[in-house]
């Protein structure tokens, strides 16, 4: 069984329903529980069993919500059997380990971001605190993530990067996307929220277009700064070039053909985004933030580069070399394509099966 808040766009989202269509693909029962009502946005295998939890939605207070949640998941739990679950996201995970606690059985919680600075609320701090020494197995993205924990806790978990779904992805032009006179198309990726700091991205951005008269940027997500970014782009007079593209279902199609890639999160787990930017073959600018999952995927000048976390001259410098060396673009670029071997969904997917098989046995 895997537990979920909500199966929208996001990282942890899309490799839920990876992890989910796997495992029904090799015959195990699988089924996918989210804090509210389906469809996901991500395709799910048509073996994969589909539920949810009113309860998380009826109660009129926050604890009366939490306890609707456990009380659900007890009862699915009762009916389904699993021999194990596996839940995302500290806001579920302190609800999901007590409810297995109470039905005896096997909890694995992952955390997909920085646990330093997520989540933000003291409560759910404490809850985490309160609830994580009884969950039986942990996974995290990078050892950064890891090592935040207690030692206690370190033993019990593995680090499990991302699944890359590469046969999904279109072939890699390698920069095909160069605009008329010498422009350069640069993407980013990532919700319009605080953490991803497409502030940055865009006072950054319109510092080094002003010496690239041709070049254009285009943001692919959505959130709740959409307009204060939108204003920002209209005072730069940078309506013409950059643009907020909104959510697109198919992210590798709509920036396959760029020639550069650009993430500028105050802090991340392991994003996906520049996972499959590498995979589509872009060379790759990120801030090396924390919980180190950046650091993990670029190794500087080899396969993209990395700028210290908020230092817009850091990334100013970084578009300009980019753009003044079409050579070391192209190489980054090529370099970048070798993590669809390193992370390939197979090679993942297989390692948390073995895990979760430990965490089972009681290893």
């Amino acid at each position: 069984m895997f537990v979920i808040a909500r199966m929208q766009y996001g990282g942890a989202e899309r490799v839920m329903a990876e992890l989910a269509n796997w495992f029904a693909g090799m015959g195990h029962q699988v089924t996918l529980v989210s804090g509210y009502d389906f469809p996901s946005v991500y395709p799910l295998d048509g073996r994969v069993k589909t539920r949810w939890s009113a309860g998380h939605q009826d109660g009129k207070t926050r604890p009366g919500r939490m306890i609707g949640f456990i009380r659900d998941l007890c009862r699915m739990m009762e009916e389904d059997r699993p021999d194990a679950v596996v839940s995302f996201l500290t806001d579920i995970n302190i609800m999901v380990i007590p409810a297995c606690k109470w039905m005896r059985v096997p909890v694995i919680v992952s955390e997909r971001n920085d646990p330093a600075r997520n989540p933000a609320s003291r409560v759910k701090r404490w809850l985490r605190r309160l609830t994580y020494p009884f969950a039986d197995g942990f996974v995290f993205q990078t050892e950064q993530a890891k090592s935040w924990f207690s030692k206690r806790i370190q033993q019990k978990s593995a680090v499990i990067p991302n699944p890359l779904l590469a046969a999904s992805l279109p072939p890699p032009s390698c920069g095909s996307g160069k605009l008329p006179g010498g422009g350069l198309r640069v993407v980013s990726v990532g919700r319009l929220e605080p953490q991803k700091n497409q502030k940055l991205l865009i006072s950054g951005f319109a510092a080094f277009a002003r010496n690239h008269p041709g070049a254009a940027l285009h943001i692919y997500g959505e959130g709740s700064l959409r307009e204060q970014l939108a204003g920002q782009i209209m005072a730069l007079g940078m309506q013409n070039r950059i643009f907020l593209e909104g959510t697109v279902a198919d992210i590798p199609a709509a920036i396959h053909t760029a020639d550069i890639f650009v993430l500028t999160s105050d802090y991340e787990g392991m994003p996906n985004s520049l996972l499959e930017a590498m995979a589509c073959g872009l060379a790759c600018i990120a801030a090396d933030c924390p919980s180190g999952g950046c650091k993990t995927l670029i190794r500087p000048m080899h396969n993209g580069i990395l700028f210290p976390v908020g230092d817009e001259k850091g990334l100013v410098e970084a578009l300009e070399r980019l753009a003044a060396d079409d050579q070391l673009r192209q190489t980054l670029a090529a370099n970048a394509l070798q993590v669809r071997e390193e992370y390939a969904g197979d090679k993942i997917n297989r390692a948390w099966m073995a895990y979760i098989r430990r965490v089972m046995e009681g290893g």
